[in-house]
């Protein structure tokens, strides 16, 4: 997404999306207009290593992306949950991070990737 281009999430509506490549928002930004982040879902699948979104793009949501670097500059306002492998933030952005998705956000636990037995 670029310049002027916008992506809305209608009242009533969910999206969920899942991301193979690098992702470069630059455009206006995702609105959701439910004000949900539970109804805007963004999950980078392990080929996703950045996640970059610059100039004024407002976000409400929740993005897991774990083996991404976050990179946020210029007037961002994010709502929701951030998963990453870092998080930079330039500009006057600002993060408010919704406790609701502690109770009703996606499943979540402990998954084993390593061990070594004894």
């Amino acid at each position: 997404m670029s310049g002027q281009s916008t992506l809305t999430v209608e009242s009533g509506a969910s999206l969920k999306v899942y991301v193979g490549g690098n992702v470069q928002l630059t455009g206006q930004g995702i609105y959701n207009l439910s004000g949900s982040p539970l109804n805007c879902q963004f999950y980078g699948l392990p080929s996703c290593t950045i996640w970059k979104m610059s100039g004024n793009p407002d976000f409400t949501g929740f993005l897991y992306a774990p083996n991404a670097d976050f990179i946020s500059t210029g007037n961002s306002i994010y709502y929701g949950a951030i998963v990453c492998r870092t998080a930079t933030f330039t500009g006057n952005a600002s993060f408010h991070y919704d406790e609701a998705l502690g109770r009703f956000g996606p499943a979540r636990g402990v998954v084993p990737v390593d061990w070594n037995e004894l």
